[in-house]
């Protein structure tokens, strides 16, 4: 017997909605109003200016912030989870640099 479970299982268990947490992530955006402290943690998820590979990284996690805003409750926690998010997308990113090395 297989331990895997469909999305559908696990959105119903951990109380999501597939709209949000299972959604395509190609260029996600908050669906809600967000708080303008929450607007400049989410601005360093921009990735434009990025070349393509460093480009690919960072919009996963930009993805994964935006997914977590539209999921989540405003507060100290979200907060503090999308600047440790955005603290991580940076590390992805300077390993990803240093590799080209």
């Amino acid at each position: 017997m297989s331990d895997e479970i469909t999305k559908e299982e696990f959105a119903a268990r951990e109380g999501l909605s597939l709209t949000g947490a299972f959604r395509d992530t190609d260029d996600v955006q908050p669906s809600q109003q967000v708080h303008p402290s929450m607007q400049n943690i989410l601005r360093g998820f921009e990735y434009d200016h990025l070349p393509s590979d460093l480009k690919a990284l960072s919009q996963a996690c930009a993805n994964l912030a935006y997914v977590m805003v539209d999921e989540l409750p405003q507060g100290a926690e979200l907060s503090v989870g999308l600047r440790k998010l955005l603290e991580a997308k940076d590390c992805f990113v300077r390993a990803a640099v240093y590799s080209r090395r």
